[in-house]
């Protein structure tokens, strides 16, 4: 199949010899001509020449602005929610410790030992939460990168460290500012 040249499935739209507007897997714009039609059932919608097959993928081009932006909208709203449920959920497990730290003080426990405790509970709970998550999110990245994998051949995978390591430390200093808030009352 030549370079400039496009097979997809049946489609109105695009009858052979019409021109398609597609973008290339690199992200850049192109118009490829309509050489035929793929078969019922066939595994894609639309199949092009070796040349535009993969991008270069030693040298991935940025994401667009919208894109970006979109991605960044999407990561708040999931990032506010979750702290707003850790936050609830540790705010509302107070009222059941209440006991339990009073029972500490009375047996002679300083104030400064009770916090620690609290702290320590949160933490560990923090602690086990990660290690539930990490397992999780690598099957659900695992399906996607599969899911890549057949559609446009193997790809690098690029964690982002940092940016795992300050949504982490987040999580636990929001965690540990909750636990000190509740043992304070």
């Amino acid at each position: 199949m030549p370079d400039d040249a496009i097979m997809v499935t049946r489609d109105p739209q695009l009858p052979v010899g019409s021109t398609a507007h597609v973008w290339l897997a690199d992200g850049t714009p192109a118009a490829l001509r309509v050489i035929g039609e793929l078969p019922v059932g066939s595994p894609s919608d639309a199949l092009v020449g070796a040349g535009n097959a993969f991008s270069d993928l030693s040298a991935p081009t940025p994401p667009s602005t919208a894109s970006r932006t979109g991605l960044f909208v999407v990561l708040g709203i999931v990032l506010g929610y979750t702290a707003l449920s850790l936050v609830n959920t540790l705010l509302m497990t107070a009222p059941d410790r209440a006991g339990e730290r009073r029972a500490l003080r009375l047996l002679g426990a300083l104030r400064s030992q009770v916090r620690r405790i609290a702290l320590l509970e949160v933490l560990v709970a923090v602690a086990v939460g990660i290690a539930l998550a990490a397992p999780c999110a690598l099957v659900a990245v695992g399906g996607l990168w599969l899911t890549r994998l057949r559609v446009t051949g193997p790809l690098p995978i690029a964690v982002p460290w940092a940016e795992l390591g300050a949504i982490t430390a987040g999580t636990i200093t929001l965690a540990a500012l909750c636990s000190l808030a509740d043992t304070r009352r």
